[in-house]
Parts: structure tokens; C-alpha cells; sequence
């Protein structure tokens, strides 16, 4: 039904609409959406989006389809997999339909068991789960049952060479992306095709990774195709671009508003419709564009005047009020926080481990040699010393931290030695390397300096299994990197940030990342230039490899903070790395800090270049629920709180303290118009900063 509102000489149609149910939503109603834990902001961590390929969890209608000629036991089968294909360091959600399973039923890719974890029976017809990682290639997709009877479906599921990431994008183009490959030859000759079009502004960072942009294209997924040599590489709908909003992730999309706007309002972590949600423009009560929407969470605002930029809110009974402020997007889907989590919303994936065993040898792979010989690439120890290999993981991302070895994984200089140093260590399954520092251990304090270092590259593990896999110390340790910071922001005693913390990371690509705790510096001074030593070249079994710095005025993990980081860093390049983009630390003007804001509208100041984007959470302190979450365009420091007293049963300001934490972020090549919630991850970002404040609501 249309409601429509007199505004003196014209008319505005507020229009409830009907929308197509994403199908992600429909085929996985029990995945949630949560918190991103760096900043705890609402993220869409659907198990979609939680794919590297995000386009591989869309309908495939290529999708292995049962043969009912192929003579199959008919009350235990499977008749489709879908989607049929995805990255080869698994993370997709897959949907397995058939007939027969039963609680307790285990899904194999190949000879790689899905986490059981991550697996639901959702029926007898239907299964969800997400697949692990497999060597490049189809693989058969089996379901066994706890009575050991298995059913399986031929070549089910393709590991693809590459994915994308993202792998969805406006139509409009200028999606900056990583093209992340395995065992690919990427080159200066490297070409990448989207459909009939090639990726712009490629760089090509190593065999394995290329960026750049993609052009625009009409709506629909598109195929990638890569040239490199005389090799080509393809996956089928590795892309898919969108007109509106983020059909995967929401936001904001559609194009510049020109008379209309179509708002989408979901859960969090249901990721259903919220039905009666309040959804108004502007900041008056008065104003014509307000209503609430309907079954499927939609309502349409349409008036001939109705242009851009705009803010928006929603909000509804129990869940936390959210804004975007300073838009111009015909289209926004958002998500509302419940306050109370709903019971059964753990992490997702699950975290089974999986292990890799072998022999540690000293020297190439084609390097004669003796492989037990420590002096082949290490120098002798000195008095109260000892020499010592010990191995780690690499990890996903690089705020992660790879633990440290168990037994089998340290190695010491008198330990047997038959053709090689036996290891084992525990591995979080998926695609990733392993790799061993060797190097001189002080027998007192026990700091070990790494001096030489070796890969094992490509490793894929599933669940339980156990990969036997040699590894070869091969490179020496001798390069250096040296980073300068210009005018990061200035330290202080009383409020913070209290020191500066400079990092650097190896990035392996689609291998992941090496985080040595060795290559951290922490100081007072920022003026004096950081070299981190004990790097290796580039050159051997990391090759393909690069450098990533963090530079961060730091508070010990806790408010303010300005972060900034470079990547694609050699340490053959002869000048110091510059780092001089920081963001400026927001500084709360109005309310000043313990203090209540002067009217409806909240103010802060910045120094330094302005952001993409700000995200202010207004919290209760100190049990912190959370109460207001606004998206701020960049050029912005400050918004109004629109007056929501006409909505139904939402209440007024909470008395009490308050917080309101103010974060800036920049986001390469992102325009806030184009706004999707998967750019909370930190990984798209190259600066940050953020500030806390307490403050009180005027009394009502």
C-alpha cells in the first residue's frame, strides 16, 4: 500500500516495496553477520562474504547436476553442488542437495574432509558447508553417513587457479583488486581480462599476485582470463559486478538519487528482514520522508525533488540505530544490531587442525651437499651459544600472530640427524606455507637471532589430515630494509598515543603472510630512521615475495592510535621507505570530552589529509551497549542526531555516561557513495586513526 504526504504545493510518495530476496539469504538463513574485532564495527561476515571469491557463492546455473541414469543407490544421493567451483584455499559456502543425509553426515572435497565444524545437515535434502582447501582441479564431492554408507557426485567441485579479491563491484568500475593466483607465472607481460575488457592499471607484484582496476561493465558476473607467457588461465564467473548496492555485502550503490531511494533494512546476524523498521531522511521530525518498512524490510522514498546528498537513519525496538551521513546512492541496504546477540552465533569457520611433517635439510633442493650440515649456511656459535631451527606458519593476515613451536618444531644443533631433521607441527588447515628460521640462540637469555631461512610453498591441508612435506634452509638472512617517518602525530603522556611501533611483515601472496616478532621496533622517538635487518632476498624459495611495513602511533592496543602502512616493499631498492600520510588522531570539539554537546549535532576536529570514510559508535559506558553507529563521508567532521520521537516504541537518549568513539579510515580508491560493508575489514586499508570520548546526553 502507498502512503502519500501533502508538503504544500507537491506530493511525496513514500512507497513500500517488495524485493527480491538476495540468494544468499535464502539458501543460508542460519549464518551470521558479526563484529569486526578490530574496531567492533558491523560488519557483513557472512559465510559468503568470508570466501576470498565472494562471486562464487552466487547461483550457478552450470552448476554438476545429477545423472538419474548413473544407477546410484535413489534414497541415498547427490544431485547438485552448488557453487560448483571456488578458490583453491577453499572458504567457500557450499550447498550440496540430494536425498538421504542424516545428522552427523561428513562432506569430502576430494580426499579433504570439511570442517565439521562449519557443517550443517540443514534436512535430509540438504547440506551447507564450507569446503576446505585442494589442489587446482575438480575434485569429487562425497557425503558418508555415520553408518559408513557414502554417496558422491563425479568431479562435484573445481578448485579454481585464482580468485579475486573482492570479487564483486559497482558496474561502474574503478574496483581497486588483487588477483591472487597458485603456482602462476605473473609477469611483466601479465594481461587480466574481465569478460571482453582488461583489468586497468595492472601491477604485477609477484608470480602469484596482480593488482588494479576494473572497468565498468553492465551488471552480471563475467569471466576472468589471464595471459602471461604463453600460459592462459580462466575461471568462470569470477566476477560479479552490481548496479545497486552490494548485493553480498550491503551499503550504499545505485547511482546519484534523482527522485528516488530504496532502502533495505536487515539483521546482523540473521541476516533476515526487519519488518516496522523506522527509516527517516534528514534530522527533522517533521520532514515528509519517514515511514517504516514492510515484510521483506523494504520502503521506497520517491518525490521529484528528492536529490542527493542525503543522511539516512533506521532503527527499530532492541537494536542499535544506524546512520549514513552525507551520501549521494540511490540504493541502501543496511544491517541493524541486535542488543542481544542471538544464542548459537559463534565464529565462523570452525578451527580443526590439521599438521605437516617431514625432514628440515640444510641447502637448495638441487645443492649437493651434506643436508645435516649447520656450517652449509650458518655461521659457528659463539661461547654460551647454540644454533636452532625452529618452524612456524605463515598466517592470513598480518595482525594475526603464528604461535610459537611445540617440541617437534624446535630443532637444535645436537639433535639426530638421518638424511635430514624430522619436524611436526600443527597447522590451521587451508592454503599457506610453512617455513624454518635457523639461526643463534643465547643459552641464557634465550634470544634467538634468525640468520638463514627456508619455505615449503603451496601447502593445502583439510581438517585431520597429515601432510608429509620436506623443506629446505636455503637462504640467508643478509638483507636490510631501512623506513622513515614524516610528521606522524605527536605522542602524549597523559591521553596517548604513547610511543611509536614500526613492523614489517613478508607477504607470500596466496601463501599468506611471515610475521617475525624480531622485526617490531617500538621508541619515543620517531625522528631516527628503523632498519630491520635479517631479511632474506627475495630471490630463493620466497621468490614472488614482497615487503609490507605498519607504522603506527600507538597506545598499547588501545585508544588514540593513527596507523599507516605500505606495501610491495624490496629490500633492493636502494633509498629509505617514506612513510608520510598519516591520518590525523579526531579530537572531540563538541561535546568536549566529559561533557554534553551544546545541541543535536556532534563535532570533532582532525589534523592531516582527510580520510574516505568515518565510522562514530556512541556506546553506554561502561557496560558499552551499543546505541548509534553512523557512516560519515570523509570530508565531514561532524553530523546531527535526527529526532526519531515520531517513531513507535523507541526510546528517548540513555541517561548516564556515554562514549563515542571516532574512527577514520582511507580506502583506496573508494568513493563513499559506493559504500559496502565488506571495506571494514582492515585489509583494504592503508591508514587509519581513532580516538575514544565520554560525554552525556542533555537532560530530556
Amino acid at each position: 500500500m502507498d502512503a502519500t504526504t501533502d508538503t504544500g504545493t507537491r506530493r511525496v510518495r513514500v512507497r513500500r516495496v517488495r524485493i527480491r530476496r538476495m540468494w544468499v539469504r535464502r539458501e543460508h538463513p542460519s549464518i551470521r553477520r558479526g563484529d569486526f574485532h578490530v574496531l567492533w564495527l558491523a560488519v557483513v561476515l557472512s559465510a559468503c562474504s568470508s570466501s576470498p571469491g565472494q562471486n562464487n557463492n552466487n547461483p550457478n546455473t552450470d552448476a554438476h547436476v545429477f545423472d538419474p541414469d548413473a544407477g546410484l543407490n535413489h534414497t541415498f544421493r547427490i544431485t547438485q553442488v552448488e557453487p560448483n567451483h571456488g578458490p583453491f584455499n577453499g572458504g567457500t559456502v557450499v550447498t550440496i542437495r540430494g536425498i538421504g543425509f542424516v545428522g552427523g553426515s561428513k562432506v569430502y572435497f576430494g580426499n579433504n574432509l570439511a570442517d565439521p565444524s562449519t557443517t550443517k545437515i540443514q534436512d535430509e535434502t540438504r547440506i551447507i558447508c564450507v569446503n576446505p582447501g585442494g589442489e587446482v582441479g575438480p575434485v569429487d564431492v562425497k557425503v558418508v553417513r555415520p553408518e559408513a554408507i557414502d554417496a558422491a557426485l563425479e568431479n562435484g567441485f573445481t578448485y579454481d587457479r585464482f580468485y579475486l579479491d573482492p570479487g564483486s563491484g559497482s558496474t561502474a568500475g574503478g574496483t581497486f583488486v588483487r588477483v591472487i593466483g597458485k603456482d602462476t607465472e605473473f609477469g611483466a607481460d601479465t594481461t587480466v581480462h574481465l569478460g571482453s575488457q582488461s583489468l586497468e592499471q595492472v601491477k604485477v607484484v609477484s608470480p602469484t599476485v596482480v593488482t588494479g582496476v576494473t572497468p565498468a561493465a553492465p551488471e552480471g558476473s563475467v569471466s576472468a582470463r589471464i595471459e602471461s607467457g604463453d600460459k592462459t588461465y580462466t575461471v568462470n564467473d569470477a566476477y560479479q559486478y552490481f548496479s545497486g548496492s552490494d548485493p553480498i555485502n550491503g551499503g550504499l550503490g545505485g547511482g546519484p538519487i534523482q527522485g528516488e531511494l530504496t532502502v533495505h533494512i536487515y539483521d546482523t546476524y540473521t541476516m533476515e528482514p526487519i519488518e516496522g523498521a523506522y527509516v527517516i531522511l534528514g534530522a527533522s521530525s517533521t520532514t515528509p520522508y519517514q515511514g517504516y518498512t514492510d515484510a521483506t524490510g523494504g520502503i521506497t522514498f520517491s518525490d521529484p525533488y528528492l536529490t542527493g546528498p542525503q543522511m539516512l537513519t533506521a532503527a527499530a525496538p532492541q537494536y542499535e540505530r544506524i546512520s549514513f551521513v552525507a551520501f549521494d546512492a540511490s540504493e541502501v541496504t543496511a544491517y541493524l544490531k541486535p542488543y542481544v546477540p542471538p544464542k548459537g552465533s559463534g565464529t565462523f569457520p570452525g578451527t580443526s587442525y590439521s599438521a605437516v611433517t617431514g625432514r628440515i635439510l640444510f641447502g637448495g633442493i638441487e645443492q649437493e651437499g651434506d643436508p645435516c650440515a649447520w656450517d652449509l649456511i650458518l655461521p659457528k656459535p659463539g661461547p654460551g651459544q647454540t644454533r636452532v631451527i625452529k618452524l612456524y606458519q605463515t598466517v592470513s593476515n598480518i595482525n594475526a600472530t603464528s604461535p610459537e613451536p611445540g617440541q617437534d618444531g624446535i630443532i637444535r644443533e645436537d639433535a639426530t640427524c638421518a638424511n635430514g631433521y624430522s619436524y611436526f607441527i600443527y597447522t590451521r588447515p587451508g592454503s599457506y606455507a610453512i617455513y624454518a628460521l635457523a639461526g643463534i640462540e643465547d643459552d641464557e637469555t634465550k634470544k634467538f637471532t634468525p640468520l638463514a631461512i627456508g619455505f615449503a610453498r603451496s601447502l593445502v591441508t583439510a581438517p585431520g589430515q597429515i601432510l608429509d612435506q620436506d623443506l629446505h634452509i636455503d637462504l640467508k638472512l643478509d638483507q636490510s630494509i631501512t623506513v622513515r617517518l614524516t610528521d606522524p602525530p605527536p605522542l602524549d603522556d597523559v591521553t596517548g598515543p604513547a610511543i611509536y611501533r614500526v613492523r614489517m611483515f613478508l607477504d607470500l601472496g596466496g601463501d599468506g603472510y611471515v610475521v617475525r616478532k624480531d622485526l617490531e621496533f617500538d621508541t619515543q622517538d620517531a625522528t631516527t630512521d628503523f632498519t630491520f635487518e635479517h631479511l632474506s632476498g627475495l630471490t630463493g624459495s620466497d621468490a614472488g615475495g614482497s615487503y609490507q611495513v605498519v607504522a603506527e602511533a600507538y597506545n598499547y592496543g588501545t585508544y588514540p592510535f593513527s596507523k599507516l602502512t605500505m606495501t610491495d616493499l624490496s629490500p633492493h631498492d636502494p633509498d629509505a621507505v617514506v612513510l608520510d600520510n598519516f591520518l590525523g588522531i579526531p579530537q572531540a570539539t563538541d561535546p568536549e570530552p566529559d561533557g554534553s554537546p551544546s545541541s543535536h549535532r556532534m563535532v570533532w576536529m582532525e589534523q592531516g589529509p582527510a580520510p574516505t570514510m568515518h565510522v562514530v559508535l556512541v556506546r553506554t559506558y561502561p557496560d558499552g551497549v551499543p546505541f548509534w553507529r553512523l557512516y560519515v563521508s570523509g570530508d565531514l567532521t561532524q553530523f546531527s542526531l535526527p529526532d526519531l520521537s515520531a517513531a513507535d516504541g523507541l526510546a528517548g537518549y540513555p541517561a548516564g555516561a556515554m562514549l563515542w568513539h571516532i574512527y577514520s579510515i582511507e580506502v583506496p580508491g573508494l568513493n563513499f557513495d559506493g559504500f559496502s560493508y565488506r571495506y571494514m575489514n582492515e585489509k583494504y586499508w592503508t591508514a587509519s586513526a581513532a580516538a575514544t570520548y565520554t560525554f552525556h546526553f542533555q537532560a530530556q
